[in-house]
């Protein structure tokens, strides 16, 4: 009889790697794993030590007043990139919150967002010139995986490796 095994491992970088923190230990700031140094400063995020998909700890934000920041990342990151993190909600929140956020300072940039009813999506200030979310929630109590991808003008937003909506800007 077949055997189902789920497998997770962490990325390692590569020449082309601008940032890669891996979230799961639990110090306060977020080391990049990369070679351009781009540690992601804390701003008030938590660390659980229960619940992480990866390594000994996952970081908790509860909206707006928590998150990481490193002023030298930029909405206008030139080329094609990829962006893809593991997230984990069983709250809808009261407002749209930004889960990653491509901006500098208080501003808003290309992100990925969850909506007042648990959909996923991405929206700009920097990104696509319309926003696309996912069908259904994802407000589940559930480890999910989101990939956002930019070749040239074309962003797409994948969940759980299922592709879910195209769009250009």
């Amino acid at each position: 009889t077949p055997t189902l095994e789920t497998y997770y491992q962490e990325l390692s970088t590569d020449p082309y790697t601008v940032g890669l923190w891996h979230m799961n230990d639990a110090s306060g700031n977020a080391l990049d794993s990369s070679i351009n140094a781009n540690t992601l400063t804390n701003t008030a995020a938590t660390v659980d030590t229960t619940t992480q998909l990866l390594g000994s700890a996952a970081r908790v934000f509860s909206g707006g007043s928590q998150y990481l920041i490193n002023s030298a990342l930029s909405p206008t990151t030139p080329g094609d990139l990829t962006i893809q993190l593991w997230f984990k909600t069983s709250t809808l929140p009261g407002v749209a919150d930004r889960i990653f956020d491509l901006a500098q300072s208080a501003a808003i940039g290309l992100q990925l967002y969850i909506s007042t009813t648990g959909l996923i999506g991405i929206d700009n200030s920097g990104g696509p010139t319309s926003a696309i979310q996912s069908v259904g929630s994802y407000a589940d109590g559930r480890w999910h995986h989101a990939a956002i991808t930019r070749l040239g003008t074309t962003y797409t937003l994948y969940l759980d490796g299922s592709l879910i909506a195209t769009t250009t800007g």
